[in-house]
């Protein structure tokens, strides 16, 4: 489908969004010796079997305190695994690629199914020769490998239904930014992890159960709302108690009371069908933080200080528009009206930025159509060109531990979420799943980003926020609808 047609339909379901029903959201890395290895014996391209050394020296054994490093293979998959009705695909990598490849049962050895390789050739992206080759035919719940002439084995991986609903709950646990209850040196970046877990909830808030195991689980509440609780209770300690304000004078940071207001009026209006009293209490101090961050704002235009207003400062965008969704108070729309008076702030979006965007566009209370079909073209646009540069960037090396393309592909599955809650595309779909593989293995590397510690900690890190939250709840529920369809 064309941009021009999407984003005609872009703009005939915001018209839905506006009657109040709200989102519905180098060279080959692997070195020719290890290919001709590969196929002496297929076993030897298995994870940690019959990996060489890669200490440097030809033959040398690692030494006692050394440890053995798993060999990469020449054929990617998801390593934790495909969903039995879902699409599936692996990634095949070296000049010389076969024409066929095999599934094998990995407890019996027989071959379950025999497929062909597309698109080979030399992907100018990555620097590399690799190939691609579908199996989502195979549908049978079991663990399976793949194998190739010349290449060898791919990890085991698995088919089924039940595979990511525990990474989900993980996920959940471990991306609340204070677990412990420290304290954190830019909050503003912090707040954009717990917004992420917020729209999370509110795009697919039937994958969040109320079992995940935490002490408040059975309490009738999602147990991610639960943590968030507990993240939003820190956050009202955090304010100084005669001014509300959250900003220390002499940290030159402008966007904490605003990244608090945002984030506390977000979780105001997700939780008021659970506890009104508390909700209440937190959208009362998102405004009280929000005053204190324009009286600052005030005074400094009086010393003759310019306040940080575009995408510096997106988080007072989004802290306007969860406060006016809240409340529909005029002064908030007047504030939304006044941050797009800037021609380009549409033009490279951030995080911030995006996220009140949505919130604009989604809101029951009175909006500027005109503003939101410009709002609803610069999503689609940039939705669309993640969908582009994703098909490539999935496929690509990654010889460095930089996270450079990893963070890439990240912050693209957000865009891409969004926009697709607006307007469903087979395309947008097919990159939001390439992503999930690639996390999950489906890469030059062979990493499970998911529960990466300490090998590639940019990268890893970027998962520790709402981010994997997320993409895991949106591939859930993907396959939930079907569920409930084929029922």
């Amino acid at each position: 489908m064309g941009k021009r047609k999407r984003y005609s339909l872009a703009i005939f379901f915001i018209m839905v969004f506006l009657t109040g029903c709200g989102l519905k959201g180098e060279e080959n890395a692997v070195k020719e010796t290890a290919q001709e290895s590969s196929t002496q014996n297929p076993a030897q391209s298995s994870a940690g079997e019959g990996a060489e050394s890669d200490s440097g020296e030809e033959g040398a054994e690692p030494s006692p305190t050394q440890e053995k490093p798993e060999a990469v293979p020449n054929i990617s998959v998801n390593r934790l695994g495909y969903i039995t009705k879902g699409d599936k695909a692996a990634i095949f990598y070296g000049k010389e690629l076969p024409q066929e490849f095999h599934v094998v049962r990995a407890e019996s050895g027989e071959v379950v199914f025999a497929g062909y390789l597309r698109d080979n050739g030399y992907n100018e992206t990555g620097q590399e020769y690799n190939g691609y080759g579908d199996f989502s035919e195979v549908q049978e719940s079991g663990t399976y490998y793949i194998e190739a002439p010349l290449l060898g084995k791919s990890h085991p991986f698995r088919i089924g239904d039940d595979l990511y609903q525990k990474v989900l709950e993980e996920a959940c646990k471990g991306s609340v930014p204070w677990q412990q209850g420290e304290e954190t040196d830019s909050f503003p970046e912090k707040a954009g992890d717990l917004a992420l877990l917020l729209l999370a909830y509110e795009l697919n808030s039937g994958i969040f159960t109320d079992d995940t195991g935490i002490p408040e689980s059975g309490n009738k509440v999602p147990d991610l709302l639960d943590e968030i609780r507990q993240e939003a209770e820190g956050m009202l300690k955090m304010r100084d108690p005669e001014t509300g304000a959250v900003n220390r004078e002499d940290d030159g940071e402008e966007a904490w009371d605003e990244a608090f207001a945002a984030v506390l009026a977000k979780f105001s209006y997700l939780y008021q069908s659970y506890d009104t009293d508390f909700a209440t209490e937190c959208l009362k101090a998102a405004d009280r933080a929000w005053m204190c961050a324009a009286s600052r704002t005030e005074q400094r235009a009086e010393s003759g200080q310019q306040a940080k207003f575009g995408q510096e400062n997106g988080w007072k965008l989004t802290a306007a528009a969860e406060l006016y969704r809240a409340s529909g108070k005029q002064s908030f729309y007047d504030n939304i009206s006044a941050y797009f008076e800037d021609d380009g702030i549409l033009d490279d979006m951030n995080l911030p930025v995006l996220l009140g965007c949505v919130t604009y566009i989604s809101t029951r209370q009175p909006v500027d159509i005109a503003l939101c079909r410009e709002i609803t073209r610069a999503l689609t646009d940039r939705a669309d060109e993640a969908a582009e540069s994703t098909q490539e960037v999935f496929r690509e090396s990654r010889k460095d531990e930089s996270g450079g393309n990893f963070r890439e592909i990240l912050e693209n599955s957000i865009y891409l979420i969004v926009i697709n809650h607006m307007i469903t595309s087979r395309e947008y779909e097919v990159a939001i799943e390439d992503i999930l593989h690639c996390l999950m293995g489906r890469n030059r590397q062979s990493i499970k980003y998911y529960e990466q510690s300490g090998r590639d900690l940019e990268a890893a890190g970027q998962l520790e926020g709402g981010r994997l939250v997320l993409l895991l709840s949106e591939i859930l529920n993907w396959q939930k609808e079907h569920e409930d369809v084929s029922k």
